[in-house]
């Protein structure tokens, strides 16, 4: 069987722009999990990045787009 690896632009804009409309209109909190980072930075105000499987920052979602993080 073939699957859909993801959505089409267009598609994934779309749901990203209703997720933000959403959390506007109605003062709500949301919990996204993704690898899309276009994703992160287009519907969160926050992000937890994740290293091996653990917490290696919790930032602001303009730091964590303004360079790239390491762990080192």
């Amino acid at each position: 069987m073939n699957l859909p690896q993801g959505l089409d632009p267009v598609t994934s804009g779309e749901i990203n722009d209703l997720i933000r409309e959403v959390q506007e209109r109605y003062n709500t909190s949301s919990v996204i999990i993704t690898h899309d980072l276009i994703c992160a930075k287009h519907t969160s105000d926050r992000v937890a990045i994740l290293l091996d499987l653990t917490i290696f920052q919790k930032v602001g979602v303009s730091k964590a787009f303004s360079k790239v993080m390491t762990s080192r």
